[in-house]
């Protein structure tokens, strides 16, 4: 249910509750329901439950009602409606609808009632997107059904499905029905258009204004199509706002519906959408996202800035109708997590609708600052976070990768590779099985040894792997002499690093690794809120730097975003700051941390450079041997230790790195 008739039922915000009031009169005080003295007290009792917006009571209530014998006919109609459209509200809109075939099927004559046929309406809306049109689709083709009830599905169809040309082909018939109908009916009927509006896009809007014949501006429903122009141009526009108001004065049956639509403009209410799962074992990392989106949104309409915060249930079969049918003006999108849910985006029209920010490393092909864009760390973030301290700052220049066989770690060592090659650094790498940690020193021995058997000259070595396994790999370099290298990890360590006490953390003190925040710098309203996280950090970063954006519609495309993007990023950041350049790619300059006793401390480069070198030249007066032997003592039980140092070289372990 992405916009529920009661906004009492959801926090909407006042944006959407200024918006849905025609939807609250239309029906809680459709003007056709018996207002007179209830036959029976059970009658009244349902009525109040209506009143007071409690559906399941009102459900319960109406669903006693029907069956009852002594109600008057309008009770009986009443009851019907009420019956199917309390059952649509409290998550079973195919069962409201079945109720009213129920009610048809006693009375075939029923979908001619205004009462059928409002209920039929506002049980459709409850629908997904993708089924509600299908629904409207069917009965708007059906010849033999009532022209009224056909409006009702134009209605839908208008701002959910049809293009420009075929929102036209329903006009006459709109305009017609309408001539027909008494003031009240007028009003209720302006009412749901009004609703459907909402989800016209931008451009079929103009199409539509461009074809209003001149002099036909006060006519149904061409005066609906002018006011929902101007409610979308109060906030950038108000004299051109005012001027299109000025048109259909004293048009409406609703004397207040055009100052409520204007008022709702007025109040320039964003709307940001996250795409997010909502099952599976991602589930919680979406929750915390969620979580911080909720804090920024409350920080925001504090500060006067009103927030309509949509969350898209990505896990869903059509979340991709649920987001194409999404009002015009929700154009910033948040996420989704996972891959393959961006594929399905790309095989879509979504991407050509709303700027999409992915909560991925990276993006296929170049999609990035063209039809889609990142927030969240890159892999070549990682990298170059590593190579700004290690290659930068320290001045290294022999570095190698010990790297599990797995996609992440051969993917992330090609990162590496690629960025040392214009740089004249001596590079080598090495693979292992990450399954069969008993071969893991063997393995480190055919990257650390030379083919005289003296330990290679290697500065850094890139560990692109979890934290879990590190004890078991810097023992195995430490085996063949290689204990003061300096260790480069990945953000995969911040996973298991953060808040957590870290035995033996001396044995880590020359190890790196880079982080998208810092835990010893967040904002209050994160920590008064309880535990926070990378990912809690990214919700709430992403509703503020949306907000920023001030973006309302993808007129003029990727130009239009990266212009915002750029505008926007200039706030103070809670992850590591992330910049677009002028062609929409992105690049965050993350922190860099170390393990500590308490999981990680925020790197100091002065006293970093310090310990590396005291530990050089500890090492210079302690024979490599010696150190292989303290090594091996260490190993993990059970597991062998490898051969000795060989003195004859040993092809098998040759690898021989450039410049040695």
């Amino acid at each position: 249910m992405l916009f529920p008739l009661y906004p009492s039922q959801r926090t909407l915000h006042m944006f959407a509750a200024v918006l849905l009031c025609c939807a609250l009169a239309a029906c809680t005080q459709l003007p056709f329901y018996n207002n007179s003295a209830p036959s029976l007290p059970v009658v009244q009792e349902a009525r109040n439950a209506w009143q007071a917006e409690n559906m399941p009571l009102a459900l319960k209530l109406y669903k006693t009602i029907v069956s009852t014998k002594g109600i008057t006919t309008a009770e009986y109609r009443e009851a019907y409606s009420r019956y199917a459209i309390a059952t649509a509200k409290t998550g079973k809109a195919g069962d409201g609808l079945a109720i009213l075939k129920r009610w048809q099927k006693q009375d075939p004559s029923a979908n001619t009632l205004p009462e059928w046929q409002d209920a039929w309406f506002l049980c459709t809306r409850e629908l997904s997107p993708s089924r509600a049109v299908a629904q409207a689709k069917t009965l708007w083709l059906t010849q033999k059904a009532p022209d009224t009830l056909r409006m009702q599905a134009a209605f839908i169809l208008i701002g959910r499905s049809f293009s420009a040309a075929q929102c036209k082909q329903t006009f006459p018939l709109l305009s017609s029905l309408y001539g027909q109908r008494d003031a009240s009916r007028r009003a209720v009927l302006e009412q749901h258009l009004l609703m459907e509006t909402r989800y016209i896009s931008s451009n079929t809007l103009k199409d539509l204004m461009a074809f209003i014949p001149s002099g036909r501006e006060k006519v149904f429903p061409y005066s609906i199509i002018i006011v929902e122009q101007a409610r979308r141009l109060a906030p950038s526009n108000a004299a051109e706002s005012a001027r299109l108001l000025g048109l259909v004065r004293g048009a409406f049956a609703d004397k207040s519906l055009p100052e409520s639509a204007l008022k709702a403009g007025q109040q320039n209410a964003l709307c940001i959408v996250l795409a997010l799962p909502q099952s599976g074992s991602i589930a919680p990392i979406a929750n915390k996202i969620s979580n911080g989106a909720s804090i920024a949104r409350q920080e925001l309409e504090q500060s006067g800035t009103q927030v309509q915060l949509e969350i898209i249930n990505s896990d869903v079969s059509d979340w991709l109708s649920r987001l194409d049918a999404l009002p015009p003006h929700c154009v910033v999108v948040g996420g989704p997590l996972r891959a393959n849910k961006m594929t399905e985006l790309k095989k879509s029209n979504s991407l050509q609708q709303r700027a999409v920010f992915s909560f991925l490393s990276e993006l296929e092909g170049d999609d990035e600052g063209k039809t889609a864009w990142r927030f969240f760390p890159s892999n070549r973030d990682q990298i170059n976070a590593l190579l700004r301290f290690s290659y930068d700052t320290l001045g290294l220049r022999s570095f190698a990768a010990f790297y599990p066989e797995d996609s992440y770690g051969t993917h992330m060592t090609g990162i590496l590779e690629t960025a040392l090659s214009g740089r004249g650094a001596r590079f080598a790498k090495q693979n292992y099985e990450p399954q069969a940690s008993i071969t893991w020193a063997d393995s480190a021995g055919k990257l650390l040894q030379k083919p005289d058997g003296m330990a290679a000259n290697v500065d850094a070595i890139f560990l692109p792997d979890s934290w879990k396994n590190m004890d078991a790999l810097s023992k195995s370099f430490s085996y063949y002499g290689a204990n003061n290298m300096v260790m480069l990890g990945t953000a995969l360590w911040e996973q298991s690093l953060a808040d957590r006490f870290v035995a033996q953390a001396d044995n880590y003190a020359l190890a790196v690794f880079p982080a998208a925040w810092n835990p010893q710098q967040l904002p209050a309203a994160l920590t008064a809120s309880g535990s926070t996280d990378f990912w809690k950090c990214l919700g709430y970063d992403f509703v503020r730097f949306a907000a920023g954006m001030k973006l309302s519609d993808m007129h003029n495309g990727a130009v239009a975003v990266n212009n915002s993007a750029r505008n926007a990023q200039n706030m103070a950041w809670t992850l590591a700051p992330i910049q677009w350049d002028a062609f929409g790619k992105a690049s965050q300059a993350l922190y860099l941390f170390t393990p500590s006793t308490h999981g990680m401390a925020l790197l100091n480069p002065d006293a970093f450079a310090l310990q590396r070198k005291a530990r050089l030249e500890g090492a210079a007066s302690q024979p490599a041997a010696q150190a292989g032997e303290a090594a091996a003592a260490t190993l993990p039980q059970g597991e062998q230790a490898p051969a000795p140092l060989p003195t004859t070289p040993r092809p098998s372990h040759k690898l021989q790195l450039p410049g040695m």
